[in-house]
């Protein structure tokens, strides 16, 4: 089912022409309902994915661990050759730039407010496309004391993504609310994570999870496999073709709690009908479809 088939099921349930529907209601208010409509069910019974991590982490060709303090009004100076990447944490407001030897292009990155530490990668290769190697300086600047962390300089790439260059630590975090791992439709961890390492498969106790971020160590190489709940992207006008990923035994629940918030503005009689025959419909689909469940073992971040 697609935006537009919900639609026309709605005017349906309320005995409406198309055409009279549309005199009727303002769309911004059908498009509302409809996702309301959705949120609710698919809170109830989230459609599950599954996504692969692939976890060896390119170690760092120099690398500053721990953290340094930048003192407000002075420059803080690293220095590293013939790399390609670079990652940093920073909890502060502050500025760097990066200047490349013998080429006249600049990277320069600004933050503000950072209450915790905020990773902030940088692709050289393709920020100033002229470097071919040789010395690369790194100048924190700025009027406020900041503090810097663990900055990781790479003589490789994993990609030309930005998020694919990680600070290095013990721990490398990925975060499946990016669009990257789960298409932005990340909803919340339906299983724990199976790692999967030179034939052997097992489920790893040696991980954390911090929101929608799995954070992996970087000596258990390996594909790390998570399942997770879909949020259901929003259905708006101009892209009503696009099929719902709502499993198919929910499209009658979901049309009849959209048509119930639709004709609840204007025609009470029609909205109980709707209501009431939605509670019998979600009963029934109830015993045949299984309820969320959230796993229970998770390592929380808290407590590393």
């Amino acid at each position: 089912m697609n935006g537009r088939e919900l639609i026309d099921q709605i005017c349906l349930l309320g005995a409406r022409e198309r055409g009279q529907f549309d005199q009727e209601f303002q769309y911004d208010l059908v498009y509302s309902a409809i996702n309301r409509a959705i949120s609710e069910v698919n809170r109830l019974f989230p459609v599950k994915k599954t996504i692969q991590l692939i976890h060896y982490p390119i170690r760092p060709k120099a690398y500053h661990k721990g953290i340094t303090l930048h003192r407000g009004g002075e420059d803080t100076v690293f220095n590293a050759s013939d790399i390609k990447s670079l990652a940093f944490a920073v909890s502060g407001t502050g500025e760097c730039t990066v200047i490349a030897e013998g080429c006249p292009g600049v990277i320069s990155e600004k933050w503000q407010d950072a209450l915790q530490f905020k990773n902030i990668a940088l692709i050289i290769k393709n920020k100033i496309p002229e470097y071919a190697g040789g010395e690369v300086t790194v100048t924190f600047t700025g009027d406020h004391n900041y503090m810097i962390s663990d900055v990781s300089f790479y003589g490789a790439t994993e990609s030309d993504l930005a998020e694919d260059v990680h600070v290095w630590s013990n721990w490398i975090g990925y975060d499946l609310k990016s669009k990257k791992y789960a298409g932005g439709n990340f909803l919340g961890f339906a299983s724990l994570p199976i790692r999967f390492y030179e034939s052997n498969l097992n489920q790893p106790t040696d991980y954390r999870i911090d929101g929608s971020t799995v954070y992996l160590p970087v000596e258990k190489e390996g594909v790390y496999t998570v399942e997770y709940y879909v949020r259901t992207p929003e259905v708006k006008e101009g892209d009503l073709e696009a099929e719902l990923d709502i499993d198919f035994r929910l499209h009658d629940i979901v049309a009849l709690r959209a048509a119930y918030y639709v004709y609840l503005v204007i025609d009470d009689e029609v909205a109980a009908q709707c209501n009431n025959e939605y509670q019998r419909n979600l009963s029934l689909v109830m015993t045949t479809m299984p309820k969320v469940e959230t796993p229970k073992k998770f390592r929380d971040v808290r407590g590393w």
